[in-house]
């Protein structure tokens, strides 16, 4: 680490391909690249990230879900935006079951292949740093 912070002039890194990661890693790109190129280190950060929601109080025993039901019945209901395998979309369908179809997991093509969601919930491979394809009211 020292060689790359003088490297970079002790600043924080500005750009997401050049950090710590891919200067330890020897890789040329940002990390969900990294990722797709590495299953395996993909399926042990999905893990991960898994183990530390169920470790946390989820975001319905929190915010009052049902308001979420008085919606438009026919547009979407939820999208879980870098959703990685859909954990947290996940609490809200085991709740409210029959809102499947109206329920998004988007994240990167490598994300989403691996998760595992009930049938009628939509997955979209989708990068959050593109416009935004699912539209609200």
């Amino acid at each position: 680490m020292p060689k790359f912070f003088a490297e970079t002039g002790y600043k924080n890194p500005q750009d997401s391909s050049n950090t710590i990661f891919q200067h330890v890693h020897g890789w040329n790109g940002d990390l969900w690249s990294y990722y797709q190129a590495h299953p395996k280190e993909q399926q042990q950060f999905n893990i991960i990230q898994q183990t530390i929601s169920a470790q946390r109080l989820a975001w319905t025993d929190i915010y009052p879900v049902h308001k979420l039901l008085n919606s438009i019945p026919d547009i979407p209901l939820l999208v879980d935006v870098g959703g990685s395998t859909g954990h947290d979309l996940l609490k809200f369908h085991k709740m409210h079951p029959e809102t499947a179809s109206r329920l998004y997991l988007e994240d990167l093509g490598s994300v989403i292949q691996s998760a595992v969601v009930p049938e009628g919930i939509n997955k979209i491979e989708y990068d959050f740093f593109d416009r935004q394809p699912i539209k609200g009211n």
